[in-house]
């Protein structure tokens, strides 16, 4: 086998055991979750799961720092003005979750959807935090605090029920990123902001 074509089987056996086990969180605590689970859902060998990972633990750890990493690329630039116009950012939060639905829907289904639930409320409050057109004052008041926790919570359970067919399944990204959009710009409150550079502008 050719270094490309071994670096490819690589990344197979890694996707297909994580698959397997996001899947089988769907059906059991992680705790409970062994590496015969594991090799028999990913139709893989044990020396395959060991070749890639110590133990189970390992592979959960990962999924998460996959996902951590990825969210965090994603959102890149999208933080600044996130509150004066959240749906570009939410419109390629919901296709990026589209395009791995299968794998974000296990992970959303499963008895554990921790990691999942608090990348999304990590990045949200990353939002806030690094959103320069909204004031210190308003940030810190108990209102807009009170809204941010409720929004962010409402916006994990919308894609939530999204990705496990509870909501609409049948809803495309741009319409799951509309009713994101309109959570977070309902959630805005009166008071000091800082002007956006087109406001400056003018």
């Amino acid at each position: 086998m050719g270094e490309r074509a071994e670096y490819k089987s690589s990344i197979r056996s890694r996707q297909l055991i994580k698959q397997a086990f996001v899947e089988l969180m769907a059906e059991k605590e992680i705790d409970r979750i062994t590496v015969t689970d594991i090799v028999k859902r990913a139709e893989i060998n044990r020396g395959t799961f060991y070749a890639h990972y110590q133990d189970t633990r390992a592979v959960f750890e990962q999924i998460e720092g996959d996902l951590a990493s990825k969210i965090q690329e994603f959102s890149q630039g999208g933080m600044r003005g996130f509150y004066s116009d959240p749906k570009p950012f939410l419109r390629g939060l919901s296709t990026f979750f589209d395009e791995n639905r299968k794998f974000y829907a296990a992970l959303a289904a499963s008895k554990n959807p921790g990691a999942l639930k608090e990348r999304l409320k990590e990045l949200y409050t990353d939002m806030l935090k690094n959103d320069q057109t909204v004031s210190d004052a308003v940030k810190h008041s108990l209102e807009f605090r009170a809204r941010h926790i409720y929004v962010s919570a409402g916006i994990y359970y919308l894609y939530k029920e999204w990705l496990t067919g509870g909501f609409d399944a049948d809803a495309d990204a741009d319409e799951i990123a509309a009713l994101a959009a309109e959570m977070v710009s309902s959630s805005k409150i009166r008071g000091e902001s800082v002007p956006s550079e087109k406001e400056k502008d003018e």
